[in-house]
């Protein structure tokens, strides 16, 4: 098989498999007192704020789970299982006003924790969704221990609960008071790490992000890059040309993704593109890009050939 037919193989392949990354509904259990609903989900997975700041919880964390983080309309945030993946569904809006009213981002960083803490919880798999006072308040305390680890003061860990939440319990979620000794005595549990320490600059607090998952040296030694990125997982090899060091995949949840051997780190977002030669381009949260040719060459904005896609495999072994 001639390469062009090959590559353009690969842009069938991609297309076939995009198809069933489709939006979708999901019936949602929100942060707060304000009952269920049904959301809708985006079709891609986010690349900004919210990944960064889960994929530091992960890291910081030291927790082998993978979540498809996407935007939804729900109130705020939530912790969903759907179609065998777990995913984690915020609202940007929610997340932006909650940073801007509370005056510091440990503020969204909380809310976050709290949705993950549904997940290592394993809430997310009972019958009712997961919204019980027992489990509201195991992800409370969860999110109070990952804000210690990250740097926070017991004051930020708490900020957002002092505001979203209601005073009074709910059928489901427990009342302010008890919400905000959770996280309390998740804070008192845990040890600082010595990463992503908070600054105060006029009330607000400044954190280290990343888009990296770090492994550490121990954990470089015993895990191989198939251990935090399964095959079955990779659409696709990315070949860019000035890097030839480095491992770059597209995900089955349209990620590009590096690996340096150690650690896997979250580059971009592969999306689709209303043109016949270019059905596809590839672009980060800085908004650089390059088109993706139906002929699985990558191409700049300039029009230069900057690499290609091959085909993974592992994925094209598990697509058959």
């Amino acid at each position: 098989m001639k390469l062009s037919r090959f590559l353009t193989a690969i842009i069938i392949f991609l297309l076939a498999a995009g198809s069933a990354n489709a939006q979708f509904q999901v019936e949602w259990k929100v942060l707060t007192n304000e009952g269920t609903g049904s959301a809708k989900v985006s079709n891609f997975a986010s690349v900004g704020q919210a990944r960064n700041i889960i994929d530091e919880i992960i890291s910081i964390m030291n927790l082998r789970v993978n979540f498809e983080v996407r935007e939804a309309n729900v109130p705020n945030a939530g912790a969903v299982f759907y179609n065998h993946k777990r995913y984690i569904l915020y609202n940007p809006n929610f997340i932006r006003q909650i940073d801007r009213a509370t005056g510091t981002d440990w503020a969204s960083v909380s809310i976050l924790a709290h949705e993950i803490g549904h997940h290592v919880k394993g809430h997310v798999f009972e019958s009712n969704g997961g919204s019980s006072h027992r489990n509201e308040l195991e992800a409370d305390e969860f999110s109070g221990m990952v804000l210690r680890k990250m740097g926070a003061s017991l004051e930020d860990a708490q900020i957002a609960m002092r505001l979203i939440s209601a005073d009074r319990a709910s059928a489901t979620h427990p009342g302010k008071a008890d919400r905000l000794m959770a996280i309390a005595k998740g804070w008192n549990a845990a040890v600082p790490a010595d990463v992503a320490r908070s600054e105060s600059r006029q009330g607000s607090s400044t954190r280290t992000t990343s888009t990296a998952v770090t492994l550490g040296r121990e954990a470089e030694q015993q895990y191989s890059r198939s251990a935090v990125l399964a095959d079955e997982d990779i659409l696709v090899e990315v070949n860019f040309t000035v890097d030839k060091k480095n491992e770059y995949f597209i995900t089955v949840n349209k990620n590009l993704v590096k690996w340096d051997g150690s650690r896997l780190t979250l580059i971009g977002k592969l999306a689709k593109l209303r043109n016949e030669n270019y059905p596809f381009y590839i672009y980060d949260s800085q908004k650089n890009y390059v088109f993706v040719a139906k002929t699985g060459y990558l191409v700049n904005d300039k029009g230069k050939n900057v690499g290609y896609l091959s085909m993974h495999t592992g994925a094209a072994t598990a697509a058959r």
